[in-house]
């Protein structure tokens, strides 16, 4: 299938209105289908957050909103995405060391 109209050639015999209303409607689809990538890509990286935020809050004792703010500030400090560091939480059985700094910055740390 073709990505943009830059690609797509009308076919002999298409009238001038007809390619048009095709061409458009191609862009809007692609248009659509990279919305609907983005709105994937966020969803995933959601759905990453806060499964981090429950294993953080279970190990830790916190309650979620005080997770997301380990996460985040950890996140901007060692100038890893929040997705990614949210990714690792989950798919370790050990907390991430930006994670641990983060903690001990804040007093949060168990012990």
């Amino acid at each position: 299938m073709m990505s943009s109209t830059a690609e797509w050639v009308p076919p002999a015999g298409l009238s001038p209105d007809a390619a048009r209303v095709f061409a458009d409607l191609l862009d809007e689809v692609s248009t659509l289908r990279l919305r609907a990538e983005q709105l994937e890509g966020a969803l995933e990286s959601r759905i990453a957050i806060e499964q981090a935020k429950g294993v953080l809050a279970e190990r830790f004792g916190l309650d979620v909103e005080s997770t997301f703010d380990i996460l985040r500030r950890a996140s901007r400090h060692h100038r890893l995405t929040l997705h990614s560091l949210a990714r690792r939480v989950v798919e370790s059985e050990s907390t991430p060391p930006e994670i641990e700094a983060t903690l001990a910055r804040s007093g949060k740390a168990q012990a």
